[in-house]
């Protein structure tokens, strides 16, 4: 089955993704099912570099999910290869595959394809009411990333999942909105899933910023912090209808109106190891109180414990471990979308 790897350094089949994006139907297939293959995308930490012109693709070359769409970071070029337990959790340019957008009033980066998997890699936004960008098709799953809009002026959403008609899903993700003007989170409109994510918003002071903006459907949050730096934050969780939800936390109370087990009303400075390390602090809220449903492991290849820490980061006890476990979206689907 093909694999395309995307970087400027010499030898890969693309520079960046718009050009891979662009190629679909002209150079390679756009119909995998008719074709039967699936695609690894490999997506190297010289990939991106610093663009300002958004890149995507809306696209349906797959209906089904045994051929599959799989972009992931490169082997040794991933979140879960570059950071480790001492590392501080937050985007680095210089390890990780990683994309920075400096483009306005847009998103950085799109995929619009079912059945497509976006795991290990880093994208951030720096302009002017730019967003990240998001997996807006049906079926989709969106693994262990770090997602950040740096700038603090006007906005747009950070990552957005709002597929119509199929499920979704997000996990072990950590979503970081420095903008106060949109939402960190935008997700529904059918069923998904939002397991093991860390949602933080550093200046939430706007009614235009909710942590985790619920468009309706069936929206399931399990073992996720919504948190906000401001004293008098907006909506960490949306208000709407959460099924099944349970073991997430919030600085307001809204944990506790959207399922059972919450750490609701936390203190923000006390969960994380710093103001740019999203690691969790260890007896902080997030600590032990979240269960074992979803990914086996953290964002960067940790093993979860029974009573796992609420969020993408895994607190380890010493002499613990874990190794790295990615999984796509096929997989997901066998092992019954928890």
């Amino acid at each position: 089955m093909p694999t395309y790897t995307i970087g400027s350094d010499g030898g890969r089949n693309y520079a960046n993704f718009a050009s891979f994006a662009a190629d679909i139907g002209v150079g390679i297939s756009n119909d995998l099912v008719t074709d039967t293959e699936n695609w690894t995308v490999d997506v190297y930490n010289d990939s991106g570099a610093t663009v300002s012109t958004g890149s995507g693709a809306s696209i349906n070359p797959t209906t089904d999910a045994t051929y599959n769409i799989t972009i992931q970071a490169a082997s040794g070029h991933g979140i879960a290869d570059h950071f480790t337990a001492s590392d501080a959790l937050y985007p680095d340019a210089t390890g990780a595959a990683h994309y920075t957008y400096t483009g306005t009033f847009s998103n950085g980066w799109s995929f619009a394809a079912p059945y497509t998997t976006l795991t290990g890699v880093q994208l951030v936004a720096t302009g002017n009411r730019g967003g990240v960008g998001g997996m807006s098709a049906d079926n989709g799953m969106t693994s262990g990333c770090i997602f950040h809009v740096t700038h603090t002026t006007a906005g747009n959403h950070l990552w957005q999942m709002s597929g119509s008609s199929a499920q979704a899903t997000i996990e072990n993700c950590l979503l970081i909105q420095d903008s106060d003007d949109r939402d960190a989170l935008r997700i529904g409109f059918s069923t998904k899933y939002v397991n093991h994510c860390t949602i933080v918003r550093t200046n939430a002071s706007s009614s235009a910023c909710d942590g985790l903006e619920n468009l309706g459907g069936t929206v399931v949050v399990k073992n996720t912090c919504s948190l906000a730096a401001d004293t008098t934050p907006t909506d960490d969780f949306e208000s709407g209808t959460y099924t099944g939800s349970a073991y997430n936390a919030s600085t307001t109370t809204q944990a506790g109106t959207i399922g059972t087990n919450d750490q609701s009303s936390v203190t923000y400075t006390d969960q994380f190891e710093g103001a740019s390390d999203f690691r969790a602090k260890s007896a902080g809220d997030l600590d032990g109180n979240g269960n074992n449903a979803g990914p086996a492991t953290d964002i960067i290849g940790q093993t979860r414990a029974s009573s796992s820490t609420i969020g993408c980061w895994e607190l380890i006890a010493a002499g613990g471990g874990g190794g790295f476990y990615a999984r796509n979206y096929y997989d997901h689907l066998l092992a019954g979308n928890g």
